[in-house]
């Protein structure tokens, strides 16, 4: 808790700090007189939701690579097994 007040505070900090009015250009669109701290929380805002999105994405994948490696092995159980 309290390393998130203190990154909280950084970027609260960082953020009063550049009040800026800048050119942002992104993917052949141009806008200008962008407060710069738009910029910044935008980025920060983007980069939390992809990290999210691909935490979930791994923990999906090893769930499912989990759930196959179980079901082929109760497959290879159940075809040694002499008597099923």
């Amino acid at each position: 808790m309290i390393l998130l007040a203190i990154v909280t505070v950084v970027i609260v900090v960082f953020i009063t700090s550049n009040t800026a009015k800048t050119t942002l250009a992104f993917a052949g669109l141009e806008w200008s007189n962008v407060p710069l701290w738009l910029v910044i929380v935008v980025a920060l805002v983007a980069g939390a939701l992809g990290s999210r999105l691909l935490g979930w994405a791994w923990r999906a994948w090893r769930r499912r690579r989990r759930r196959l490696a179980d079901e082929l092995d109760a497959l290879r159980r159940h075809a040694a097994d002499p008597n099923g």
